[in-house]
Formats: C-alpha cells, structure tokens, sequence
C-alpha cells in the first residue's frame, strides 16, 4: 500500500483503517511470527484494495500553479474564516466549548469550505491555519493519534474530493493569523475598522485640490493630547472620539478632513455643519473600503456605514 499511495487516489486515506488494526495489535520488532485475527472491520478496509478500478484509475499529475486560499482560527469561543476580504465566523454551543482545540480547528476549516463553496468548487484550494496538527491531518488524509480528529478529517477529505480538484494546508504563525483570529473571538467594532491603505492620501477637497499633510491615527485615544501641527490634517476616529476632535478643532482652529458617518439624528452630526469650511462629499462605496487585521477582512456592507469626508475648521 505504501509504494502507491502518491499513485492512487486517497491512497492514505484508504490505508487509514488498517494501519488503526495494525496499531491495535501491538506489535513489537521481537514478533516476527505471530497468528492475529484479522478483524472484520480490516476486511472491510481491504476491499478498496483488492478493486482493480481502483488501483489504476490515478491521480493529475502536474505541478498546480494557482490555489485559492482561506484562512482558518478557532478558539473556545467561536470560530473564523477568510477569503479574499470576505468573511464568516459563528460561535460554539456549550457543549462544543469543552471540546479539544484542535478538533475545534479541524472542525473550523470544514465550515469555512462549505460555506465559501460557492466560490471554491471546482478550484485547488490551500488552507492557511495556525495549528499544526490540522495541516498534518489534511495533508496526510487522517492520522493515528487520535480517533475523533481521523473520523473528521476522514469526512472533509471525502467531500472535498467530490467538490474541490484538490486539498492542502500550510501553517501561518499564529501572530499573523490576523482576520481569522479576530473572528473566532468576535466581529469587529466599529473603531476597529480602517479606511482602506492608500485612501486618505487619496482624499481631495474639492474645489481647492489640496491633500492632508498629516494624517492623525485612525484611532486617537486621547485627542486633547500632543500638540497637532496647524496644517491641513485627516483623521478616521471612533464614535465616542468625534466630539472630542471636532472640540479640538474649534479651540486652537485646526483645518482637518473628518471621515465621519452621516447618520441623520446624531448629535455630532450638528456639531460638523457649524464647523463645515467647504462642501463634504461621500465617500465612494466600493468592497475594500473599510478593513481590518491587516487588510485580510473587509467591511460586508460598506455603504451601511454611509462614511463622507467633512471638510471642518476651528475659529471660523
């Protein structure tokens, strides 16, 4: 069976049972002649074996020059996925929380393939995850250790190979697992998504065709801290930190780009119009506007967020 495997499709899979049977006999090097019963459980796993069909049917051959990629993170909460800026995430039930982590891994990356489906069929596609023992369980289709995780990786392997051309996984450190590690434990908040890199350098003031000299933090945690340089600024804050930059800017007169939501009823929203210098413009919609850990997830309804940019001055 061992010389075949890269020749037979699911070769290791198909191997999987008996090497269980062989491990459960205990053997040792001194038992070079030993009478076993052959379980029937084994004969079931042997009949693959005895298929002509199914020993020359083969496997592509070839070198596979583009793949499509998710990433995968679970934790005792709940787990995530991303693909391509698109995401999807869920929660454990009770029950699922006192499973092991790495069957929770496992299990994650099989959700994460069903749902983003639609996209993936027909298609190479690599899993990037941070937990080793599910890259070793993909890619050698099962494995020995433990029983719960070979039954799992048993059923994903099956239905991939009836949906996908081919399955693999790679590690990505944990420390670079951004989007998908952000999704097990939660979605993003508001303050936590980022206009998209190179956008606020991107941003004009119409009429005058100026651009932001300095752009402040998209997260100021103190606006009344440091001194802000009296040159046209930018800057993406959180809800509860308008107020206090727009107060800023009234006080010392600064000239500033907010890129705040315009969400008729808020208080702020008062607050912008009596300090407006020229006339605010939306923001355009498009998918990566908004985005997160890195730039792995993007908003999945930008235009809710109904961002425009707000051309405001102090002393005025």
């Amino acid at each position: 069976m061992a010389s075949v495997l890269v020749v037979v499709p699911l070769g290791r899979l198909h191997m999987r049972p008996v090497q269980r049977w062989v491990a459960s006999l205990k053997l040792s090097p001194t038992h070079r002649h030993r009478q076993v019963l052959v379980s029937m459980a084994c004969v079931h796993a042997l009949r693959p074996w005895r298929r002509t069909g199914f020993l020359t049917k083969g496997v592509a051959m070839g070198t596979v020059m583009a793949r499509r990629v998710i990433t995968t993170d679970a934790s005792l909460v709940g787990w995530g996925a991303t693909h391509e800026g698109r995401t999807v995430s869920g929660t454990w039930s009770l029950l699922m929380q006192s499973a092991h982590i790495n069957y929770l891994e496992l299990l994650a990356v099989s959700l994460a393939l069903k749902h983003f489906l639609p996209l993936l069929r027909g298609q190479h596609v690599l899993v990037r995850t941070d937990n080793t023992t599910v890259v070793a369980y993909i890619n050698r289709q099962g494995g020995l250790r433990s029983r719960h995780l070979n039954t799992l990786a048993h059923r994903l392997i099956v239905w991939s190979s009836s949906h996908l051309l081919s399955l693999r996984a790679t590690h990505v450190p944990g420390t670079r697992n951004w989007g998908a590690d952000l999704l097990s434990r939660g979605s993003p908040r508001y303050k936590d998504w980022k206009i998209r890199p190179g956008s606020s350098r991107s941003l004009r003031v119409r009429r005058k065709h100026t651009v932001p000299d300095v752009l402040l933090p998209d997260r100021p945690e103190r606006p009344d801290g440091g001194e802000w340089p009296q040159v046209l600024l930018y800057a993406f804050p959180p809800i509860e930190l308008i107020t206090p930059t727009l107060a800023r800017v009234r006080e010392r007169g600064h000239a500033l780009i907010l890129i705040a939501p315009r969400w008729l009823g808020k208080h702020w929203l008062a607050e912008i119009y009596q300090l407006l210098c020229a006339q605010p413009w939306p923001l355009p919609l498009r998918r990566d506007l908004l985005s997160r850990a890195h730039g792995e997830i993007f908003h999945p309804h930008p235009e809710r967020m109904a961002l425009w940019a707000w051309p405001v001055r102090g002393g005025i």
